[in-house]
């Protein structure tokens, strides 16, 4: 008697634990990721609640994935997360230009500059009035690492996209 009873408990726990499986799998946050909306929905600022076990999971892609596009979209994912992201003489709820930065990253992945950052690890960023250009800039860095660096993204506010990067320090 005792066994059968421990036997379709061992059964109930068995199918619960199969029923769940799929929730919070890095596969079904690899399908958020790299939607094609992502940056329109889940990729904006706020754009969605991310749980312990998916910011876990985030974590596992931006430095274990093959796909820098997802290494790149998790690393904005986390900065934002940890409150590691500016927004500094500008409406802090406009994030336009943070999208159209990491978008510009994205369409330029391939680039040396780029790839550094990556392999650095993204750690903050921020977006400011450059009072010395007289534009809005968005600021991508890697710091406290072996080395600190970053990439100066300015936004041609007409054109509504970034026109120009500027790789320093250890991005370069």
């Amino acid at each position: 008697m005792r066994s059968s009873v421990l036997a379709a408990g061992l059964t109930a726990l068995l199918t619960l634990s199969h029923a769940f499986a799929g929730e919070g799998k890095t596969g079904d946050v690899r399908d958020v990721i790299q939607a094609k909306d992502f940056w329109d929905k889940d990729g904006k600022k706020g754009g969605r609640k991310w749980s312990g076990a998916e910011q876990a999971q985030l974590a596992e892609l931006k430095t274990a994935s093959k796909d820098d596009v997802i290494r790149l979209r998790a690393s904005r994912v986390l900065v934002e997360l940890a409150g590691k992201a500016g927004y500094y003489n500008i409406a802090k709820d406009d994030d336009a230009v943070a999208v159209a930065g990491f978008r510009y990253l994205e369409a330029n992945v391939e680039n040396a500059h780029v790839q550094k950052m990556l392999n650095e690890g993204i750690t903050h960023y921020s977006v400011s009035l450059n009072t010395k250009r007289g534009c809005v800039c968005m600021l991508v860095e890697s710091l406290g690492n072996k080395s600190s660096g970053g990439l100066n993204l300015y936004w041609d506010a007409e054109k509504k996209e970034i026109v120009e990067m500027q790789a320093w320090g250890s991005a370069k």
